[in-house]
C-alpha cells in the first residue's frame, strides 16, 4: 500500500471528506488519522464550501485538523485529501489549498473517488 511506503520517509495525514446530500446543499463530512495505517480516525466536522465559512471554520481549529496540521513541524509531511464523487466539488483542492496556505505543509494530494469514502462517518 503507498501509505505503508510513505511512512518509512514522511509523516503522512489522511483526510477524507464524505459528501452528504441535503435539502439545501452538500455537507461535506471530514475525518483524519496521523501516521499509522491501524491509527483511529477522528472527526473534523464538516468542511464548509464557501471560502469565507471554510476560512472561519479553519480559524476555529477544523475541528482539531489544524493542530494536528500543525504539530507537525519541520518534519517532511504528506496530505493525502480524498473526497468522495458526491462531496461538494473539487472541495478536497480547495482544502488542499488552504491547508498549505495555513500550516507548515506544503504537500497535498487530492483525489475523488467514486465509490464512498471508507472510514469518514461523520454525517451518519
Amino acid at each position: 500500500m503507498v501509505v505503508g511506503a510513505l511512512l518509512g520517509e514522511a509523516q503522512v495525514i489522511e483526510v477524507e471528506i464524505e459528501g452528504i446530500p441535503s435539502a439545501e446543499d452538500t455537507v461535506n463530512g471530514c475525518c483524519y488519522r496521523r501516521f499509522a495505517i491501524d491509527a483511529p480516525w477522528k472527526t473534523c466536522g464538516v468542511v464548509p464550501t464557501g471560502a469565507e465559512d471554510r476560512t472561519r471554520w479553519l480559524d476555529d481549529g477544523a475541528g482539531g485538523l489544524l493542530n494536528e496540521l500543525n504539530a507537525t513541524g519541520a518534519t517532511p509531511t504528506m496530505v493525502l485529501v480524498r473526497q468522495e464523487k458526491d462531496a461538494a466539488y473539487n472541495i478536497s483542492d480547495k482544502l488542499g489549498e488552504s491547508i498549505r496556505t495555513r500550516t507548515p505543509i506544503k504537500k497535498t494530494y487530492a483525489i475523488t473517488v467514486d465509490t464512498p469514502v471508507a472510514h469518514c462517518t461523520t454525517g451518519k
